[in-house]
């Protein structure tokens, strides 16, 4: 059995716009978001998508809805939303300035340059970075968000079928998870995020995830 997904990230948000950190809070797209999602709905235009899901974030879902009314190959209108493909949780440092989360994790952790730091650290060991740096502790650590990501992936094969081409929108911390974990010489460095709207193919066989593409939102490119 193998199924094929389109794992798209959401377009631009308005938290994106001002840099604010944007794990589980939630800003709606803006006009610059839903026409990234209009445009990439066009290039997936061609794909006759049997199943649709998204992150149960506001920005998600919206995202998925536009792609999907771009596509006369499928029937589809609205994606299921799962919690499991929501973005990492900040905590303390949901929706706030970039800057701030930073300077909070280079000085708990012992770093004077963001460089260095993202040289010596991949998507997990920052989380487990960020939940240290976090007054409060309640980031996500890379278990706690592993855990809940991991559920979403049994989810996928326990109701997708041989064949299915299916659509999930999702955050770019999950999607460059994701590739870095199946694909680690797609992502040789944390900084190498998906860009909005852009889409990342992989196929699911019974005892692999095979990532055919990274972060494709080019109209040059293949989708």
């Amino acid at each position: 059995m193998a199924f094929t997904v389109y794992l798209v990230r959401h377009g631009q948000t308005e938290s994106n716009l001002k840099g604010q950190n944007q794990g589980w809070a939630d800003t709606p797209l803006t006009l610059t978001g839903r026409r990234t999602a209009i445009e990439t709905g066009k290039r997936l235009a061609h794909i006759p998508f049997t199943k649709a899901f998204s992150s149960d974030t506001g920005r998600a879902q919206a995202t998925a809805r536009l792609i999907l009314a771009q596509n006369e190959l499928t029937s589809l209108k609205q994606p299921i939303p799962l919690v499991y493909f929501r973005e990492q949780y900040y905590g303390f440092f949901e929706n706030v300035p970039y800057e701030q989360l930073w300077a909070a994790v280079l000085h708990h952790e012992g770093y004077r340059s963001l460089d260095k730091f993202l040289n010596h650290h991949d998507f997990n060991q920052t989380k487990d970075s960020f939940k240290r740096a976090d007054p409060l502790s309640l980031a996500e650590d890379q278990y706690e968000f592993w855990s809940r990501l991991d559920r979403g992936l049994t989810y996928l094969r326990d109701h997708c079928q041989d064949g299915d081409k299916v659509l999930v929108t999702s955050h770019a911390e999950t999607i460059g998870c994701l590739v870095q974990h199946y694909r680690p010489d797609l992502i040789t460095k944390r900084e190498q995020m998906p860009e909005n709207g852009a889409v990342t193919k992989l196929v699911f066989t019974p005892n692999n995830v095979e990532v055919v593409y990274y972060n494709h939102y080019r109209t040059d490119q293949t989708y």
